[in-house]
C-alpha cells in the first residue's frame, strides 16, 4: 500500500496510505535451478527479465497457491443509469480490482440468468464490464471468471 509513517515529537505517528490497492510482489530462489538444465533455466529466466525491460514491464502471474476461479460473484446492483461495472475479488471481506480477466472464461449473469456477449456486453480489458444497454434497477449483475 506504500504507507507513510511520520514520526511526531510526542511519540506519536501518522499513518497514510498512498494506494487504495496492494502492489503484489513475489521472489523467487535461483536455488531451483538444476545441474544440467541450470544455464537453459537460467537463459530463460534472463530473457524473460529482459523481455520487460527489468523492472519496467509488468506480467500476469496466477498465483498456483490460491483460486483464480471466481464463480457467480456479485459485482453490483443496477440501478438503470450504471453501464461499467468493475470485475472484483473478495479477500476475506477486502475487495481489489481484478487484474486480468480470461475473456474465455468470463460468464455474465443478470439476477442469476447467463446473459451472453456482444450485444449485451463486452469487455474493457483488463477488467471492467461495460453493458450496451444499464442493467435495469435492482438487478443483480455477477460473474463468473479466471
Amino acid at each position: 500500500f506504500h504507507t507513510t509513517i511520520v514520526k511526531h515529537t510526542s511519540g506519536r505517528e501518522t499513518r497514510v496510505a498512498n494506494y487504495a490497492y496492494p502492489l503484489w510482489k513475489w521472489e523467487m530462489s535461483y536455488e531451483l535451478l538444476r545441474e544440467t538444465q541450470g544455464y537453459a533455466e537460467l537463459q530463460a529466466l534472463c530473457g524473460f527479465f529482459l523481455a520487460r525491460s527489468g523492472s519496467f514491464d509488468t506480467f500476469l502471474f496466477a498465483d498456483p497457491a490460491e483460486s483464480n476461479t471466481v464463480s457467480g460473484y456479485t459485482l453490483g446492483i443496477g440501478d438503470g443509469f450504471t453501464t461499467e461495472y468493475p470485475i472484483t475479488k473478495s479477500y476475506a471481506g477486502f475487495i481489489e480490482p481484478v487484474g486480468y480477466v480470461d475473456i474465455t472464461t468470463l460468464q455474465v449473469m443478470l439476477d442469476g440468468v447467463q446473459v451472453f456477449s456482444p450485444a449485451t456486453w463486452t469487455l474493457v480489458t483488463p477488467n471492467t464490464l461495460l453493458f450496451a444497454v444499464p442493467p435495469t434497477k435492482g438487478a443483480v449483475v455477477s460473474a463468473s471468471y479466471t
